[in-house]
């Protein structure tokens, strides 16, 4: 089941992706609806915030630490003044003209005009954010610029579409010479008119509201006719201005610019109704609806921005089942996922796994493609549809790490239920914000977006049909791998309220990304299994160590075991793992790894060196911080010790500190101290990302002598965590050298000797 892989209309043209910028496969967007968190910054604060450039520079920092690289401010453009005197006529006296009835695309001269968008946009590309800014390409506002000066571009009639009409209620035109009146009846809110009366000097027209065919026109809006191609062209000089002000445009209401859907509803073929009221009297046969739109305006959209503003990311939000068709069709770089919020959120597990698995077998690259959300601003909110606890958490980890852009909306993180209108001010309930979700969010959610990277790829995707006794818990488990370069990551979520255990173990058919794009039988993939995927040798070692950046713990298999018969975890309801460390350990009499997997039994170890040194020791080590000795119950096979997690004490937080989204990144030259200290170069984790990213310089690293196996997959996995980092750097020492407390002390004395600012600490 592919999503939306049917022709527009017609013979389409040779399908093709939009061509991507590096960035955009691993961009992260937040949505905020300007004015409300304006007012929401103004109150936090404690000094009026109105301007665009006046937002502080710790919102910005904040965001770009929760691994946010795109900002959405939704409004920003002149809106219109008859929306905002139809609502406030309506009894919404705190009531601001909505933000998708666009009289002008100049910002609001209130938020700063464009030189504030502009001082916005240089401010958080510094620290890695670009500007996403939206598009309304079906309408204009009902007293914009358009339908003042060229009316001729909009959708109208010489005559009321229905006899019964009656245009007598209020001017809502500020243009001396102009008169615009709604309908009557949709006026006094018994009836939705599909046209607006103007009057003007020696011209009478009647110009249709914009409509998606949902009985429910936009009282505050003009159509564009979509078959005049003056108008087109219009639109896309409009785009094109958009562009250059901005990084990322969003296209409100796409799809119903698909040329079927133009014909569906304002042009139908000679014959058939029009999902628009009053337009069937304007039926054109086929080659005459042809002859007028030649091609797809939005294939011509997306041709005309590569070639004069490349860079420039388009995001389409269609839906209709057009998801496919936008970006293979079209060339869109991406289009809405709503399957993936919807479906998560109403327990269609068994539907969307088949989505994903199909699509992985046909074309992964669509999965890059799509915008996966919670929410948008046409929905309810997260903390509404999801909840708040472990049930959001879930389905925002699959979000931060299947392929396809994250998109977080306005008070996801915080845990806020309100739902903004586009014509909101400010907040309108007391909605408190949720500190547990914010710090489950920090430390959960933040770690894996900020590494978006590993996860953002499709050429090493894998999916994963779920083996278990539970029917329901197969239909409700994701599992799926990625890489990232030498960097292994493997996700399996549960997306039920009921606790299972879950093996993988054969990955499901895939096809090379794009082959499908070529004219001929895709190409498919040789089959693997998980052992293949986590890049598993029996020659590395007999224990598999997977760490997981969800609790920053580690899970202990057997080699064999997993290369024999997959891997088994065990899930809470609504549980997950995000496993992107991968290493592997000889036993050996000294160091026991496979002592300490079986006795592990498939639970997650906060520090397993530490807890290998408690297992040998026979006694306590100050070394092990999260372990402690357990004196055995009997005999085991093994004659030794018994190792068992530290149980925090009462009141004592289980959350690591320095996986929170406030600490100080490790600075490189922590890295390569580090490395040093164990013979191993060390390459930067990852480049800052920056608004206009620099020339890379090739740069020679020193050869390694003595590589050090389980450090492979983690040079570019760590992304700053100093906890893993310490955790392996001294997990290498205490193997090699066999004098962990040394070692540590060196790391420290390492570090020290950097002398950076907010550097982390080794304890003992």
């Amino acid at each position: 089941m592919i999503r939306g892989e049917e022709p527009a209309l017609g013979t389409p043209e040779p399908p093709r992706y939009g061509s991507d910028a590096p960035w955009m496969g691993e961009v992260v967007i937040q949505a905020k609806h300007l004015l409300v968190w304006l007012a929401q910054l103004s109150q936090r604060y404690g000094t009026p915030i109105r301007r665009l450039d006046e937002i502080p520079e710790e919102e910005l920092q904040l965001l770009a630490q929760r691994g946010v690289s795109a900002l959405w401010p939704i409004g920003i453009w002149r809106r219109s003044a008859a929306s905002r005197a139809m609502k406030v006529s309506a009894g919404d006296l705190d009531a601001e003209g909505s933000a998708y009835a666009v009289a002008e695309y100049v910002v609001d001269e209130q938020l700063g005009g464009d030189a504030a968008l502009a001082t916005l946009r240089t401010r958080a590309g510094a620290v890695g954010i670009r500007i996403v800014t939206d598009m309304v390409p079906n309408h204009v506002a009902i007293d914009g610029r358009w339908v003042n000066e060229r009316p001729e571009l909009l959708l109208s009639s010489a005559h009321p579409p229905f006899k019964n009409y009656r245009y007598s209620g209020e001017n809502l035109s500020a243009e001396p010479g102009t008169a615009i009146r709604i309908e009557d009846g949709y006026e006094r809110g018994d009836d939705a008119a599909v046209a607006f009366e103007r009057r003007a000097e020696g011209s009478l027209q009647y110009i249709y509201h914009g409509n998606d065919g949902t009985n429910m026109p936009w009282k505050d809006t003009a159509q564009i006719d979509y078959l005049n191609a003056e108008a087109r062209e219009a639109v896309i000089q409009e785009i094109l201005s958009v562009a250059r002000r901005s990084d990322i445009i969003r296209f409100d209401a796409a799809m119903t610019l698909a040329a079927q859907h133009i014909r569906r509803l304002w042009y139908p073929a000679r014959g058939t109704a029009a999902a628009i009221p009053s337009r069937t009297e304007f039926a054109l046969t086929d080659r005459e609806f042809a002859k007028r739109l030649p091609r797809e305006f939005w294939r011509e959209v997306v041709e005309r921005v590569e070639h004069e503003l490349p860079g420039t990311m388009l995001l389409a939000e269609a839906f209709w089942l057009l998801e496919g068709y936008f970006v293979r069709g079209l060339g869109m770089h991406r289009v809405y996922n709503s399957a993936f919020m919807a479906m998560l959120r109403d327990g269609k597990n068994a539907e969307y796994r088949t989505i994903l698995r199909d699509t992985t077998a046909y074309d992964p690259e669509l999965l890059r493609r799509y915008v996966n959300f919670l929410t948008t601003p046409d929905e309810e909110p997260a903390a509404v549809g999801f909840g708040i606890g472990d049930r959001a958490l879930l389905a925002a980890t699959l979000a931060a790490t299947l392929p396809g852009v994250p998109m977080l909306g306005h008070g996801q993180w915080e845990g806020q239920r309100e739902r903004y209108g586009m014509e909101y001010r400010a907040p309108r309930t007391s909605d408190p914000i949720s500190a547990d979700h914010v710090e489950r969010y920090d430390r959960e959610i933040a770690p894996l977006l900020r590494a978006r990277h590993l996860f953002a790829g499709v050429a090493d995707f894998r999916w994963f049909d779920a083996k278990s006794s539970n029917k329901s818990a197969r239909e409700s488990a994701y599992a799926f791998s990625n890489a990232a370069g030498s960097a292994r990551s493997l996700v399996i979520a549960l997306n039920s309220d009921t606790a299972a255990e879950i093996t993988i173990q054969h990955a499901s058919p895939a096809v090379a990304p794009s082959s499908s794009l070529a004219g001929v039988p895709a190409s498919p993939l040789p089959a693997s299994t998980i052992a293949d995927r986590l890049g598993v040798a029996a020659s590395a070692g007999d224990v598999v160590e997977l760490r997981d950046a969800i609790t920053n713990r580690s899970l202990l298999v057997s080699t064999a075991s997993l290369m024999r018969s997959g891997l088994t975890v065990r899930l809470p309801a609504f549980g997950r793992v995000a496993f992107w460390g991968v290493a592997q350990h000889h036993s050996t009499a000294s160091e026991p790894w496979g002592d300490l997997a079986a006795q592990a039994n498939g639970e997650l170890l906060h520090d397993p060196v530490a807890a290998l040194a408690a297992l040998t020791s026979g006694g306590t080590p100050t070394e092990a911080l999260s372990a402690r000795i357990e004196k055995p119950t009997g005999t085991t096979a093994t004659g030794r010790k018994r190792v068992t997690e530290r149980k925090p004490t009462s009141g004592e937080s289980t959350a690591d500190p320095r996986l929170l989204t406030t600490e100080t990144p490790a600075p490189p030259e922590a890295v390569r101290a580090i490395a040093a200290l164990l013979g191993r170069a060390a390459a930067p984790l990852r480049p800052e990302r920056r608004a206009t990213p620099p020339a890379p310089v090739a740069t020679t690293l020193p050869e390694v002598q003595a590589p050090i196996e389980s450090l492979r997959d983690h040079e570019i996995l760590v992304e700053g965590e100093h906890s893993d980092l310490i955790r392996l750097a001294a997990h290498e020492i205490d193997r090699v050298k066999r004098r962990a407390k040394r070692a540590r002390r060196a790391v420290r004395e390492a570090l020290a000797r950097i002398s950076t600012p907010g550097g982390d600490e080794l304890g003992d």
